[in-house]
């Protein structure tokens, strides 16, 4: 993860213009969008998991009163965060998620 920002220029030596980034960025965006509105969450799924930042890294979750530790396995097809605990597979779609 990267813990301050990064100027372009500094780590490619090459100036970019900012209304070209920002302009190929809400592209992309847009075409995962329509790939996700016509295929659902299963179209998008491998891409998700490829840069996923929490793949096999020990969490905590919390969800009100009840707290859930584990290494996350994945996601499900329904976007579902999948942990794998002491007693087995949990199923999390909402919580605080903490890095152990």
């Amino acid at each position: 993860m990267i813990s301050s920002p990064i100027e372009i220029f500094h780590e490619t030596g090459r100036a970019f213009d900012r209304a070209s980034i920002l302009a190929a960025v809400l592209r992309r965006l847009q075409e995962l969008m329509t790939r996700l509105h016509s295929g659902g969450f299963e179209s998008i799924m491998p891409l998700w998991e490829a840069y996923s930042a929490l793949s096999g890294q020990r969490i905590g979750v919390t969800q009100g009163i009840e707290r859930i530790a584990g290494i996350v396995a994945g996601i499900d097809r329904d976007g579902a965060l999948l942990i794998d605990t002491a007693t087995g597979r949990k199923r999390v779609v909402a919580g605080e998620i903490r890095l152990e």
